[in-house]
């Protein structure tokens, strides 16, 4: 992995909620960038006690972002290429192992450092951001040229997107916040309509995606649900081109139509 003059994008995923899909999405979206777009992507999970990229990625669960935080002054290019797992030709994981009653470090100057270093290296330094409220939090989202929110169709998603919207604060030049609507279970009374979620958090989604059965078995199975054909593929596949410059020509409204 040789250095990159352009510098890349740092992209932050979280979930309004636990539960949401927010990693499954991250690593789909992760996946077309790298296959589909030829992109060199950097994964970065967050959450050092309950990683669950090695697993979707059929990777063997890794430490190294656990080494580069208690070693920060050491990280550099050669220590970057020795603790990153590598999952394909341009797909690179970094997580960490920590025990349940350990207390992680995360400290916002190491990750900054890990995360320029890479944007270096990559064309999109993609985070895992696990939702844990507080300054670190913001931090971590504030890091981010892109900050994605994944939300499910419920009122408890409703409440708190407004609440990481309302903290991530407005747009500035050369940053984004996406809102993406994840069908995780099958439609059902009481759900919560698209119509019925922008009117609440005051803003139209940018994308949704519809249920299917097999992504859970996709996230057990090690093997990303965008390898396959499918209406979340083609969704998830709209999102990584709008991510790399290639909007979809055709709306998503329209698109709507066909599964909704």
């Amino acid at each position: 992995m040789k250095p990159r003059s352009r510098t890349g994008k740092v992209i932050a995923v979280t979930g309004a909620r636990g539960g949401v899909g927010a990693s499954t999405l991250l690593v789909n979206l992760a996946w077309l960038l790298s296959h589909r777009s030829g992109r060199k992507v950097a994964l970065v999970d967050l959450d050092l006690q309950a990683s669950s990229l090695s697993l979707m990625l059929g990777a063997e669960p890794g430490g190294g972002l656990s080494e580069a935080l208690q070693n920060i002054d050491r990280v550099d290019d050669l220590f970057l290429d020795r603790i990153m797992q590598q999952c394909s030709d341009r797909l690179f994981l970094l997580t960490g192992h920590e025990e349940l009653e350990d207390e992680p470090s995360l400290a916002p100057s190491a990750i900054q450092r890990i995360a320029t270093l890479l944007t270096q290296r990559f064309h999109y330094v993609m985070l895992d951001v696990p939702r844990r409220y507080g300054p670190l939090y913001q931090h971590f989202l504030s890091l981010a040229h892109v900050r994605i929110i994944i939300a499910d169709p419920t009122l408890p998603s409703v409440r708190e997107t407004v609440r990481v919207l309302r903290m991530t604060g407005r747009d500035d030049i050369g940053k984004r916040a996406l809102v993406i609507l994840n069908h995780r279970c099958p439609p059902a009374k009481g759900i919560v309509s698209r119509d019925e979620f922008e009117k609440a958090i005051g803003r139209r989604i940018d994308y949704e995606i519809p249920f299917d059965r097999k992504a859970l078995a996709a996230e057990n199975g090690g093997i990303p649900l965008a390898t396959e054909h499918g209406a979340i593929t083609d969704m998830l596949l709209d999102v990584s081109n709008d991510l790399s410059g290639k909007r979809s020509m055709i709306p998503n409204s329209f698109k709507r139509m066909f599964w909704s």
